[in-house]
């Protein structure tokens, strides 16, 4: 699929940052998970999507969306 020239400069002006801004926008995504940075409605629209499209369990889904997968690997559950 090739995307027009003109709808990727339109993006680009539409999403410019300086540099010190986007500085700060890395910073919060490297240190944050998913959740703090969306807002409350946009994590109801989050779970809804994964509850209809994940390829695995929501809750899996979930938990990889939130950033902080605690879950034990089905290798250690199979061993044991």
């Amino acid at each position: 699929m090739q995307i027009p020239i003109k709808l990727l400069e339109d993006q680009e002006r539409m999403f410019a940052m300086s540099p010190h801004k986007m500085a700060v926008a890395l910073d919060e995504i490297n240190t944050k998970f998913a959740p703090d940075l969306d807002s409350s409605d946009y994590l109801m629209k989050r779970m809804k999507m994964l509850k209809k499209v994940a390829t695995e369990s929501f809750d899996d889904a979930l938990e990889r969306y939130i950033g902080n997968n605690n879950l034990l690997p089905i290798n250690f559950l199979e061993i044991g």
